[in-house]
């Protein structure tokens, strides 16, 4: 497969909009140059608080291989002149360490309180890495280290959604502005202020090519993460099991033990393998116990299961009671974890009493 061809494998962008009643609609799927349905859902929502995956997926599932750029959120709660000043510190230090042109900086002011700063793939040489998002991260956290204090951390995981650019925040009025560089370095807090009061088209781009530093990077990076998880992995007890003292939820139960139908297996199994990871299950007996579940209906896809096996050891943990698979498994009188948060609930109403 050429790298286009590979590239264009991973197409598929998940959407989502913020609602007036204080929802959030999302799981709804796009490809990528689809236009026209991209479209339509701003239309919708009236180009207001729509929002769309950093990841771009091989299927409509945030459970399948991802493609993702270098990105940064930067907010420094209220002081927006501290977020502008920590985003030019974080492309600064993005040109000189890695090589990167200035127009390869893909800068948005969010429309409230902070920045975005977006690196195609295609400056690392799009790399093919099951693990990119750690990378990211972690280069993220350097560029906390060396000044640029405000980037959120907390934002390097596949289900990561970014304000759509021109459109609308309910809050401020204000719209995600695209900015060039020399803009947020020369032209001051007051000035993108002002120009985000009206809709403004994206900055053209150069088309973005390898920078053979950040190539470079981007490779020991990656040899570094993998002798990492090695050696995280050797730590581990080898014997398959659970901690002493975990209970399945009932849901988990049963997702165990139906046949699932059609379009709900490839995000089950995310589910699975993430709780399995959550219980310190062996990675092997994890695999195991997926394909036994598989075998009453083949995906026919036999490399999906090992790759949802580490999936799951990244997110590990209960993908929860509102969750769309388990909600449709969830038995509540028969459940201790809904028992045991409702007598938190019970113990945390009757602390904040008036006394």
């Amino acid at each position: 497969m050429t790298r286009s061809n590979e590239q264009a494998a991973f197409c598929w962008r998940e959407l989502a909009a913020a609602l007036p009643d204080g929802g959030f609609e999302r799981n709804q799927w796009v490809r990528a140059g689809d236009d026209e349905a991209l479209g339509m859902w701003r239309v919708h929502h009236r180009d207001t608080d729509v929002y769309a995956s950093v990841c771009r997926f091989e299927r409509a599932d945030r459970g399948s291989r991802y493609r993702c750029p270098f990105f940064l959120d930067i907010d420094s709660d209220g002081d927006l002149e501290q977020a502008r000043h920590d985003a030019l510190k974080a492309c600064d230090l993005l040109i000189e360490h890695l090589g990167l042109r200035q127009e390869y900086l893909d800068i948005a002011f969010s429309g409230a309180k902070g920045f975005h700063v977006v690196v195609p793939s295609a400056v690392f040489g799009h790399p093919d890495y099951n693990h990119l998002l750690q990378i990211w991260k972690a280069l993220a956290k350097r560029l906390v280290q060396e000044g640029a204090t405000h980037v959120d951390l907390g934002v390097y995981d596949r289900a990561r959604v970014l304000r759509l650019p021109g459109s609308t925040h309910s809050k401020t009025g204000l719209y995600k502005t695209p900015l060039e560089y020399k803009e947020l370095r020369d032209l001051g807090l007051d000035h993108v202020l002002e120009v985000a009061k009206q809709p403004r088209k994206e900055a053209s781009m150069a088309m973005p090519e390898e920078c053979p530093r950040a190539v470079g990077w981007i490779r020991r990076a990656i040899a570094w993460n993998d002798k990492r998880r090695i050696r995280r992995a050797t730590r581990k007890d080898e014997k398959a099991g659970f901690r002493n003292g975990w209970r399945k939820p009932p849901c988990i139960q049963t997702l165990e033990q139906v046949r699932l139908p059609d379009g709900l297996r490839h995000s089950a199994y995310f589910v699975l393998a993430r709780w399995y990871a959550y219980v310190d299950m062996h990675p092997k007996e994890a695999e195991k116990r997926l394909r036994q579940i598989d075998r009453r209906h083949p995906i026919h896809d036999p490399a999906y299961i090992r790759r949802v096996v580490q999936n799951g050891r990244e997110h590990a943990g209960f993908a929860g009671c509102q969750n769309e698979i388990l909600g449709r498994y969830c038995q509540p009188d028969g459940c201790f974890l809904r028992h045991l948060r409702q007598s938190h609930q019970a113990k945390r109403t009757r602390r904040s009493a008036p006394r």
